[in-house]
This record gives C-alpha cells, structure tokens and sequence, in this order.
C-alpha cells in the first residue's frame, strides 16, 4: 500500500501524464484535420471530373445527334434505311447492306453455323455510314462488342431475325 502511495504522490508525474495526454490529443487533431483537408482536395478533383465527363458525354451527345440527322438526310430514315448503334466511344451508323453482300455474308456465316468476327466485319465495314472507318477500327480496338452488335444492326435492316443472324 504505501508503494502505491509514493507512486501516486511523486511530485510531477500527474503533470507529466497530463502533458502526454495533452501531446497525444494534438496529434490526433492535427491527422484529423490533415485527413480532412486530403478528403477536401479528393472531392474538388472528383467535381471537376464530373464536370469534365459531363462536358464529354454532352459533346459526343451533339456529335452523334449531328451524324445521325446528317445521315438520314443522305440515306433515310433511322430504323428503316438506316441504324444507331450508340457505344461508350459514339454513334455508330450503319445503312442496309446490299442484297449481294447479305448474301455474301449470310452465305459464309450459316455454312459454318457461328458468327465469326471476320464475318460481322464483312458484313459491316460496306455498310459503314459513320464514323470513318479508321475511327471505327480504333473504336473496335477499344471495344471489341461494338463490331457483333453492328452486324445484327445490319441483319436487322436486311430483314433478318436475330435468330437467323446467329444460325440457329
């Protein structure tokens, strides 16, 4: 009992405790509030993202809007003569495929009964309204899907069924 009470009693101990809580408390506020102004400075660059992707999205918006009124002007309407197929790169713009080359490519893809890629890039690139076609290629590149569902959008302006592009 009475070590504890020297212990207790020690001239400068509860100012040192005090002093260390008090050091210890100073830090945490100053990693807070450095924490705070990081999260800050993460925010004001996720705004202007936001606001830069919100510009891009508006101006390939127009751009499509654009090729796609300059394209029914020239070849017809959209859905009938003509066709959208909206990818995370832009528009593109497809226009019935010739009798000959539906032929052509239907020959080929229900002979080996798969869609092959070459085979919807047969079928597409005679087609191609917009973009030019080494835009295209580059959009393709980037993501490939876009060449699949390009094909069925020109399948589906010759008249064919989405069961019949796939052979089945």
């Amino acid at each position: 009992m009475s070590e504890q009470s020297n212990v207790a009693t020690l001239p400068g101990a509860d100012d040192r405790e005090a002093r260390e809580r008090a050091e210890l408390e100073q830090r945490i506020e100053a990693v807070r509030v450095e924490r705070a102004r990081v999260q800050a400075e993460r925010d004001r660059r996720e705004k202007e993202r936001e606001l830069a992707d919100e510009l891009e999205r508006e101006e390939r918006a127009l751009k499509d809007d654009q090729a796609i009124a300059d394209a029914e002007l020239e070849h017809g309407p959209l859905g009938k003569r003509i066709e959208a197929v909206r990818t995370g790169q832009g528009v593109v713009i497809v226009r019935r495929p010739s009798p000959a080359n539906f032929r052509r490519w239907q020959d080929r893809s229900v002979s080996s009964k798969d869609l092959t890629m070459d085979d919807a890039e047969q079928l597409v690139r005679p087609s191609l309204v917009y973009p030019d076609k080494v835009t295209f290629d580059a959009w393709v590149k980037n993501e490939p899907g876009i060449l699949p569902r390009c094909a069925a959008a020109c399948g589906r302006l010759a008249g064919a069924r989405l069961d019949e592009l796939a052979g089945k």
